[in-house]
């Protein structure tokens, strides 16, 4: 796995590549993030975030395997989740944060971006 996260704080500009992590699974950790992805309901998503807005963060999902290959970006997905349909979205992300180490260095002005 790698992880890749900017510093950019709501507002202009993604900012600057503040940390690169790779990091592997156990075979039982991959089995529960690809069971966590396909519940998530990624493979509907559209790469465009029909509900995107100008200010807030910008999550981006890629997954590649023999014959699939599908991307999902999305604004804010931890906005207003059951109504656009985000919650099994950030359920990965927060997943993969978390084996990753990085879940409290997650954050947009100074808030959590997984707030528990």
């Amino acid at each position: 796995m790698v992880l890749k996260r900017l510093d950019g704080q709501a507002g202009y500009g993604d900012g600057k590549l503040v940390e690169e992590k790779e990091f592997r699974l156990t075979a039982n950790e991959f089995q529960e993030l690809e069971e966590l992805v396909n519940k998530s309901g990624f493979e509907k998503m559209g790469l465009r975030d029909p509900d995107s807005g100008l200010d807030g963060e910008s999550w981006s999902l890629e997954v590649s395997k023999a014959e699939f290959n599908h991307k999902a970006v999305r604004w804010s997905p931890n906005y207003d989740m059951k109504k656009r349909a985000t919650e099994g979205f950030v359920k990965v992300f927060r997943w993969l944060a978390d084996r990753a180490g990085v879940t409290d260095r997650i954050t947009n002005k100074g808030h959590s971006v997984f707030k528990q």
